[in-house]
């Protein structure tokens, strides 16, 4: 008689734990509204994920590989500006300092457009005020260089900052050293 009493009550002890169980999953469960609600909210979060995780890749040195290829105008902000008001001032402080040095905020305002101006009047580019192709192309060239043993030319930057800058940008100095 013992053994039967232990059976009933391993048997109630085990419905009653699957009653547990049953009972605390409807506690959980959502209607379709509620199961739609988490959808949106599912997507919105892997939208804006994947929007920041594409901002971030961008402004890595490989995805701002296309600034040298976009002109920038009054108004446009963002890395690439930044990366280009930087070289503007790497360029304006060796060779027309009188031109007003910039705030690299990435922010392409009054003061950007006016250095640009400058830059292009001094070296004899098309003054549009725009940061262009002809632009990106004296911003990205070196102050001097030097062809090694093995016939590789060198750009020789006088800045790790201006270098990198340009590197950032999009610019072609693989070879270019800092001296």
């Amino acid at each position: 008689m013992a053994t039967k009493t232990k059976q009933k009550s391993t048997k109630t002890q085990s419905s009653k734990s699957t009653k547990g169980v049953i009972a605390s999953s409807k506690k959980f469960s959502l209607s379709r509204k509620q199961w739609a609600v988490v959808a949106v909210i599912v997507v919105a979060v892997a939208g804006i994920g994947t929007y920041l995780g594409v901002q971030m890749y961008q402004d890595t040195t490989t995805g701002a590989a296309s600034c040298v290829s976009k002109t920038y105008n009054e108004g446009d902000s963002g890395s690439c500006v930044k990366h280009a008001q930087t070289l503007l001032n790497y360029k304006i402080a060796k060779n027309a300092p009188n031109i007003a040095k910039l705030s690299t905020d990435g922010s392409f305002g009054p003061k950007t457009k006016a250095a640009v101006k400058a830059f292009q009047k001094y070296w004899q580019l098309s003054q549009t005020s725009t940061i262009n192709k002809s632009t990106w192309g004296s911003l990205c060239s070196a102050q001097m260089g030097y062809t090694d043993s093995k016939g590789v030319d060198h750009g020789v930057w006088t800045s790790k900052t201006a270098l990198d800058a340009a590197r950032a940008a999009g610019c072609s100095v693989k070879n270019d050293v800092v001296q």
